[in-house]
């Protein structure tokens, strides 16, 4: 698992907006950054026509994937904790491993 800030790019007119939050994977963090992007105002509809690629319209302002940083777990959580930036996604962490095992390998 990696922790992350992330950044959502807006655009209102002539004014710039970054709006920053915090998330953990184990995947590609730059998908994941794509794909929260384009949910970030929950419309089923995305509107790109007129901007560059990873960029849409909610309205009249525009919104996309920023930049984003990885930060240790012990940052994250004290982040988090003191509700510097709000969790918006984490991956689930694995608390078992259940990769198929031989009976001699759970030491029997």
């Amino acid at each position: 698992m990696k922790y992350y800030i992330g950044n959502i790019d807006e655009q209102h007119g002539e004014f710039e907006v970054e709006q920053s939050f915090l998330f953990a994977t184990a995947g590609d963090d730059n998908q994941l950054m794509e794909r929260l992007a384009k949910e970030w105002y929950g419309l089923d509809e995305h509107n790109s026509d007129g901007l560059c690629e990873g960029m849409y319209w909610n309205d009249t302002m525009a919104y996309g994937a920023g930049s984003h940083y990885e930060v240790t777990k012990a940052t994250y959580d004290e982040l988090k904790a003191k509700r510097v930036f709000t969790e918006i996604y984490a991956d689930e962490e694995v608390k078992y491993d259940r990769t198929p095992k031989t009976f001699q390998e759970m030491g029997g």
